[in-house]
């Protein structure tokens, strides 16, 4: 044999080791991967989002913000206010029903239970 034809042998044989052994690497990779992968029905729905996406109208990002900032109740913290107002008038007007019984009985607000106080 000359030189020229064993060097070729040499990448031949190299060449065909060196493609099996990226074969079985990419088969065991691919099983491992996409095991439970069904590719025709994932394909389908991908071609499905993307023509219904293509035909729904476009909406920019300032009039989302807008509609999101309009949903908002501005009144919320007015609200708070009033409803702290409310309970404060109820709990004063009970104190003063049970004054004038003659009890002199003073209410104090129970706060609300924590989160770490556990029942027993």
């Amino acid at each position: 044999m000359t030189v020229g034809m064993e060097l070729y042998m040499r990448f031949m044989v190299t060449l065909a080791c060196g493609l099996l052994g990226v074969g079985m690497v990419l088969k065991v990779l691919l099983d491992g991967l996409f095991h439970e992968w069904d590719a025709v029905a994932d394909m389908g729905e991908f071609m499905r989002t993307g023509w219904h996406q293509k035909q729904a109208p476009t909406q920019r990002v300032e009039d989302v913000m807008l509609e999101i900032e309009n949903a908002r109740t501005p009144t919320l913290s007015t609200s708070i206010y009033e409803q702290k107002r409310r309970d404060l008038k109820e709990l004063s007007a009970i104190e003063s029903s049970m004054n004038r019984k003659g009890k002199p009985v003073v209410l104090t607000p129970i706060p609300p239970p924590s989160a770490d106080i556990v029942p027993s």
